[in-house]
């Protein structure tokens, strides 16, 4: 018997109540037709060989049962669906979702669009079910997001900009910002550097609107480690060590004015010993502080020769050379 005898038109319902209406062969849905599921489940598109395949669209209904709410769309990309001939179905969704694309062997595959029931859509590539390759994320909330998915999530390089008016763009893995990225703030401030689980992580550079600026290392959105921070809202500049934000270890202070500390700090504070210039008076101290209190000092004429990341020189004058920032004259006398 010839395949052109066994193609035909009908309407078959399976035991389970799934219906299916449309062209057949070998008594397969082939062709185009409609399939709809008990739960109010519908798709509409085409078939291969019993399976949905080519181009389609798939509707969830509202009797949907969801085991994964937010997660089924946002996160995987797509509701999986598995049916042999349109006798079982599986369904990890809601109501209100709907798929319209390029279907292989029951699952989106190939370039489509997916509405999620909470409102996020995604328009882009599909692979064996779940976003893969280009595409274009847009929110509920307002966010867009447009670059690279793997397994479901956002991984590779992409763009976001937030409805805040803020912009991220660099790399991302398993849905977090991971890698070389720039964040722009909608305020003017600018962050360029590493990130590590959606936190600024590893080496980089944060610039202010006002501009003050921080190159160094961050650890979970914090300056954490070495860096050098400059402030001109406050008058001055800080090159030493850091934690959670704040000055902490050795470092070295300059002021406006040419003053200096240089020593120990403890969150944000001068605590232990440090050598201090103060240019009005035109002194070098040794000093003693705990908590940011001056505990003792003692008149020095020396100081260290030489200081992470900078250059110094004592001959009658002290000379502060910095490749960064900044190059101060500091005149001490010879007494």
């Amino acid at each position: 018997m010839s395949d052109a005898v066994l193609k035909h038109v009908g309407v078959y319902r399976w035991k389970s109540g799934i219906e299916y209406q449309g062209e057949f062969s070998n008594s397969l849905p082939h062709g185009q037709g409609t399939m709809t599921f008990p739960n109010g489940n519908r798709y509409v598109g085409s078939f291969h060989q019993g399976k949905r395949q080519g181009q389609g669209i798939f509707t969830w209904g509202s009797a949907t049962g969801s085991r994964s709410s937010r997660s089924s769309g946002a996160q995987r990309g797509f509701a999986e669906c598995e049916s042999e001939g349109g006798e079982n179905d599986v369904q990890e969704a809601e109501h209100g979702e709907r798929y319209n694309g390029q279907f292989l062997a029951n699952e989106p595959h190939g370039y489509g669009v997916y509405h999620a029931a909470n409102g996020d859509v995604y328009e882009g590539e599909f692979y064996e079910g779940k976003r893969q390759g280009e595409g274009v994320l847009r929110t509920m909330e307002g966010d867009v997001y447009r670059g690279q998915f793997a397994d479901g999530q956002k991984c590779g390089f992409g763009r976001v900009e937030y409805r805040a008016g803020n912009c991220f763009e660099g790399y991302w893995q398993g849905n977090k910002r991971s890698g070389k990225g720039k964040l722009y703030w909608a305020n003017g401030d600018y962050y360029e550097g590493d990130y590590l689980a959606d936190k600024q992580h590893g080496e980089g550079t944060l610039r202010r609107h006002n501009g003050d600026a921080f190159t160094g290392t961050f650890k979970d959105n914090h300056m954490h480690g070495f860096g050098i921070c400059t402030s001109h809202s406050k008058g001055l500049r800080y090159e030493g060590d850091f934690q959670h934000s704040l000055f902490h270890g050795h470092g070295l202070l300059v002021l406006a004015d040419g003053s200096f500390h240089e020593g120990d700090f403890s969150s944000g504070e001068k605590h232990g010993f440090l050598t201090s210039f103060y240019s009005e008076t035109d002194s070098l101290f040794r000093e003693e502080w705990i908590h940011d209190k001056l505990i003792s000092r003692t008149e020095s004429t020396c100081i260290l020769p030489h200081f992470k990341g900078s250059i110094w020189y004592l001959d009658k004058r002290l000379h502060f050379l910095s490749p960064f920032t900044i190059t101060l004259q500091l005149s001490i006398s010879s007494s």
